[in-house]
């Protein structure tokens, strides 16, 4: 069983980091590129606690029912792999669809350009083929800077340290144990009552299914934020209380 008290203090050192980066390069397009050794470093902290949680994901015993996920399971027993990028897209991409997880970018500074929204795990969509030459690209730039950060230092961008710090974020939210944690510190939240987080929380993982109509939950942080998805109508409805920050409104 991960410990989602270290996992999540660890998540938000780093977004606390990457905050302060964004001090002095503002989280804009033109600056998408801009790299650092700071960076480098929120990069490769941010890569390790990913592989770290997704590695020990695949063998919870809470997936136990899940097909993906006890396929990817044999497969490393069978050939005594260590765990990578692709079983964790075989085990988890469509049981938790990544590939189509919405992050909002709660960016302090307010720029008229800045970034609202990301998937980090667009390159993940079902139709693309997954295989080493096709990673996301923030894990390739990671991986890079696993390899050597020295001599692939400018893989690590503003643009890929975000996606990867709004990966963990994400899997945070969705992983069960975390879910408990960041309900109890008032991170997931609802804006209407407690009922709803009990839904969330008490919500049969093996269906993985959506909230009912009228269970409308958030994950926020300083840097993120994240709407459980309900109803398409609904879901529509709490998408505004982001875009009304995102657009400098009080809501």
């Amino acid at each position: 069983m991960l410990d989602s008290e270290v996992i999540w203090t660890e998540y938000r050192k780093l977004e606390t980091e990457f905050l302060d980066c964004l001090q002095y390069v503002p989280l804009i397009e033109d600056h998408y590129n801009v790299w650092s050794q700071m960076l480098g470093d929120i990069l490769l902290k941010t890569g390790n606690l990913l592989d770290l949680f997704f590695g020990k994901l695949i063998f919870d015993p809470v997936f136990d029912d899940v097909e993906s996920i006890r396929k990817e399971r044999e497969k490393i027993k069978l050939n005594k792999l260590q765990c990578g990028i692709i079983n964790y897209y075989y085990a988890f991409n469509e049981y938790y669809r990544l590939y189509d997880r919405e992050i909002y970018i709660l960016n302090p500074q307010k720029a008229e350009n800045a970034i609202k929204k990301i998937i980090p795990f667009s390159d993940w969509l079902p139709e693309k083929l997954i295989s080493k030459n096709n990673q996301l690209e923030w894990w390739d730039a990671y991986t890079k800077i696993k390899c050597n950060r020295f001599t692939n230092k400018r893989e690590a961008t503003l643009k890929v340290t975000l996606e990867a710090l709004s990966a963990l974020f994400v899997l945070l939210s969705l992983y069960p144990d975390t879910k408990k944690l960041l309900v109890y510190k008032s991170i997931i939240k609802s804006r209407y009552t407690g009922d709803h987080i009990n839904v969330l929380i008490k919500g049969s993982i093996k269906k993985n299914k959506g909230l009912k109509e009228h269970e409308i939950i958030l994950v926020e942080t300083p840097l993120f934020g994240y709407v459980f998805e309900g109803s398409d109508s609904n879901r529509q409805k709490e998408t505004c209380y982001f875009d009304h920050q995102l657009a400098g409104i009080c809501v």
